[in-house]
Formats: structure tokens, sequence, C-alpha cells
């Protein structure tokens, strides 16, 4: 697996609250700056990524029995990039 510069889904939804508290985003992230919408969005396009990787895994009989947010890394310059691990 190549080494992911960016951060774990878990930890985007994190900052995503602090923001929404009125805290400044801790990184200067693609996803820092998005408007609640496009930020449901983008997300929303996230999981489908993740979802057509699950679908690729399990064609080949691999199961990922640990599915949760924090398996999730997502690049931090890069929408297009989001990794599966764990």
């Amino acid at each position: 697996m190549p080494l992911v510069n960016g951060e774990s889904l878990a930890e985007v939804i994190l900052q995503t609250r602090r923001r929404a508290a009125g805290c400044p985003p801790a990184t200067r992230s693609w996803w820092s700056w998005l408007s609640e919408d496009a930020y449901i969005a983008s997300i929303s396009r996230v999981m489908a990524r993740i979802a057509r990787a699950l679908e690729v895994a399990h064609a080949g009989q691999v199961v990922h029995r640990d599915i949760k947010p924090a398996n999730i890394l997502m690049d931090r310059d890069r929408e297009d990039r989001v990794y599966l691990c764990d």
C-alpha cells in the first residue's frame, strides 16, 4: 500500500464537527473549506468509491470485516484518492 498523505475519514469527520462549532480547520485539505452541502456531496462520492472497492474485493472472495471511518484513508490533496485499509 502506498504512503497516504492524508487522514482517516474518522479524523475528517471530527475536524468537520470542530469547524461547525467555530474552530478553524486543523489542516489545509481539499475538504477543509467545503460548504456543508459540498462536503456531503463529496463524502457521498468517497463512500461510492469505497463501495466499488468492496465490490472488487468481494468478487475476489476477500471479505473486509472491519469497515469503519478509521479504516478509510483520504488523500489530503485529491478527492479521487481514497483507500480502504486494515
